[in-house]
C-alpha cells in the first residue's frame, strides 16, 4: 500500500473509510466532540482507494501562565475491508515518526 499525506478530510474521503457503518467511531449517544484534524497521513491500495488514515493537529496549551505548543492524535480509521492487516497500527506510527 501506498503512503500517502493529506490535509484535513473531506467528506468523500471520510465517507470512503467509514463505508456503510452506522457508527464506526463508537460514539453514538455520548455526547463527545472532536476537533476536525489538521494533518493526516493515509494508506492506499494500489487501485488508490483509502484504506486507513490517522490524523494529528497542534494546539495551543496553557500551563500557569505558560503556553506550550501539543499536538493531538485522533481521526484514526481503518476501512471495514482491511482490517485486521495492521494498517492503524502503520498510520499511527507514522505520524509519531513526524
Amino acid at each position: 500500500m501506498e503512503l500517502t499525506e493529506l490535509g484535513a478530510l473531506s467528506q468523500a474521503q471520510r465517507a470512503e473509510l467509514e463505508g456503510d457503518e452506522p457508527d464506526p467511531w463508537g460514539t453514538t449517544g455520548s455526547e463527545l466532540a472532536w476537533r476536525p484534524k489538521d494533518h493526516h497521513v493515509a494508506l492506499r491500495t494500489p487501485e488508490g482507494r483509502l484504506a486507513a488514515t490517522a490524523g494529528w493537529l497542534i494546539a495551543d496549551l496553557e500551563v500557569g501562565k505558560e503556553l506550550l505548543q501539543v499536538v493531538g492524535i485522533g481521526g484514526v480509521i481503518v476501512a471495514p475491508a482491511h482490517r485486521g492487516q495492521g494498517l492503524g497500527r502503520r498510520v499511527i506510527a507514522e505520524v509519531l515518526g513526524r
